[in-house]
């Protein structure tokens, strides 16, 4: 995926969906999604958010050149583009339904989810001119200029058919209908129950994956720590270290200065020889006192 568009992070309001923000969940709903059969084509008008610090959401997408909002296009593109996202959206809001109305509870909350992610006023449709995606799960109260009043609203294609139901569509609120997957519906104001086919039972909840924004942080092992400490230490107190050796090494050069040498051998033997020479001095001084004595 490369980054195809961005927004200020605080421009507009992020969705959220009980305890967590819904653009969070993309790695969630895109496994639910595909578990629920919707074409890879589709999934990849999702685009992914990529949260840059608290500065903006960066979107990023499998497609080859960057993109903008359709309102800057002129009207052909606008009436296009706005024309497949309608029928998408459609599909995207069948499936919601389908979780939404199984018997399952944690279905039922990411059917939740996933209608809430993708309301009409809360999607964006960006394009390069060629191709077009989905930016979501912020509020951006959009408008969809070149789409019928009630287009969340499948068209019924024979008008027949169109008159003899037009009786049990009055009264009704259109836009908070949502169709069934499988066209031509009748809209009805309450939620669809699907028809033949079978609708398949209700999947399991999808085991929540890691958010993509926060990266992981490399572990850090007990020799790295160490050395961390030694590192802040020396930056810290480099001063009163240098000060610590320079005592240090004053205190090893008095002490052996001040420790007799071992080695003297020559001071030793003239200190004996000193040693014996007073010896015989005084053997000699004695001797000559003793004489004078016994000679008067």
């Amino acid at each position: 995926m490369k980054t195809i568009y961005s927004i200020p992070y605080n421009q507009y309001q992020a969705i959220s969906h009980k305890t967590d923000f819904v653009f969070e969940k993309y790695n969630a709903i895109i496994s639910l999604l595909t578990r629920q059969n919707i074409l890879p084509n589709d999934l990849k008008r999702i685009c992914k958010p990529n949260q840059i610090n608290q500065d903006r959401i960066e979107w990023q997408g499998d497609f080859n050149n960057s993109m903008k909002p359709i309102k800057e296009f002129g009207p052909e593109i606008q009436r296009k583009f706005e024309k497949d996202y309608s029928a998408w959206w459609k599909t995207i809001q069948a499936k919601a339904n389908l979780l939404k109305n199984s018997d399952n509870e944690d279905s039922k909350q990411w059917g939740e989810l996933i209608k809430s992610a993708f309301k009409e006023d809360t999607n964006i449709i960006i394009s390069d001119g060629t191709d077009w995606a989905v930016i979501w799960g912020w509020k951006f109260n959009n408008r969809f200029e070149h789409l019928p009043q009630n287009w969340q609203i499948d068209e019924v294609p024979a008008e027949e058919e169109q008159e003899e139901k037009k009786e049990g569509l009055e009264g009704q609120n259109a836009i908070e209908t949502e169709p069934t997957p499988e066209p031509p519906s009748t809209p009805n104001p309450e939620p669809p129950t699907p028809g033949p086919p079978a609708p398949p039972s209700p999947p399991e909840p999808p085991t929540p994956e890691a958010d993509p924004t926060p990266e992981k942080k490399s572990r850090i092992g007990f020799w790295g720590w160490i050395k961390r400490f030694f590192r802040w230490i020396a930056y810290r107190f480099w001063g009163l270290m240098t000060l610590i050796v320079y005592t240090l090494l004053i205190i090893f050069l008095t002490k052996k200065c001040s420790t007799p040498s071992n080695n003297c051998e020559d001071f030793r033997k003239i200190e004996n020889e000193l040693k014996e020479l007073e010896g015989r001095v005084k053997e000699k001084c004695q001797n000559a006192d003793s004489t004078q004595v016994v000679n008067p």
